[in-house]
């Protein structure tokens, strides 16, 4: 059911997209995505699909499906692959990619974290903050500050300033 969820949400966002970068008040080469939790799993995987996205925030993210499908059926190992942000970071190179990931977060382990980091290509970085889940309002303004000046300085993609 998550991985259906999932691949229709990945269309309805791109349908979103289609409506965003068709709107006269929108730069359709800076457009940006900010997900958090599971809006940065589900992130990872629609900017790998899309290129019209220039630069991705993730906060509190990482890949906790992968390695889930070890005892499950066939079936239940594809739909796992579906959902794995981690098969699908790789393809947002050379749009850069930002990680927020807080040091205590009891949602999403460090070590999910880290395979959807080690997963991503260059030009990529993360950021360990102090907190869990939770993030304080600076690290999410530091998420939104660091895409301005990639969208800014690329000129590839947030809607205006």
């Amino acid at each position: 059911a998550l991985a259906t969820a999932m691949r229709s949400g990945i269309v309805e966002y791109r349908q979103a997209l289609d409506w965003l970068a068709a709107r006269p008040d929108v730069d359709p080469r800076r457009i940006g995505l900010i997900g958090y939790s599971l809006g940065s799993m589900m992130g990872s995987i629609l900017a790998a699909v899309e290129p019209r996205i220039g630069a991705v925030v993730l906060c509190v993210g990482g890949d906790m499906f992968r390695g889930l499908g070890k005892d499950l059926p066939p079936a239940g190992r594809e739909a796992i692959a579906y959902i794995s942000p981690s098969l699908y970071i790789g393809r947002v190179s050379p749009r850069p990619i930002l990680m927020i990931n807080g040091k205590a977060d009891n949602v999403v382990p460090e070590a999910a974290a880290k395979l959807l980091f080690d997963a991503a290509r260059q030009p990529k970085e993360i950021v360990w903050v102090e907190g869990g889940h939770l993030l304080k309002v600076e690290d999410g303004k530091r998420g939104v500050q660091w895409m301005a000046v990639r969208l800014r300085a690329t000129g590839t993609a947030t809607t205006g300033d």
